[in-house]
């Protein structure tokens, strides 16, 4: 079997409450993850196993410009608008090449 350093990168998707980061976490864990957050180390110490978790919830747009009133009432968070999906595809780009985001 022939091994490459070519990332593989998972997508995991659902409404809320679906149990993504569930899934998310026992993904990790079956990699050797022991805190959610930190780079797994796989069992097996024969090969390096590092995992990145990004959440397309830490990509909400920058909305420092508003103020709060204007945040409650003015921005849907639930629209897909809201979210900086394009920043989210760079950094998966990013990773691919194996640079850091």
């Amino acid at each position: 079997m022939t091994y490459t350093n070519k990332p593989l990168i998972i997508g995991i998707a659902g409404g809320t409450g679906a149990g993504k980061t569930t899934f998310a976490k026992s993904i990790y864990r079956a990699f050797g993850g022991q805190e959610w957050g930190s780079p797994a180390a796989a069992a097996d110490s024969a090969s390096e196993c590092h995992i990145t978790h990004l959440s397309h919830d830490d990509y909400y747009k920058d909305l420092t410009h508003l103020t709060m009133e204007e945040r409650a009432f003015d921005v849907n968070f639930d629209h897909p608008s809201s979210l900086d999906t394009d920043l989210l595809i760079s950094h998966l780009k990013h990773l691919i090449q194996g640079q850091s985001v």
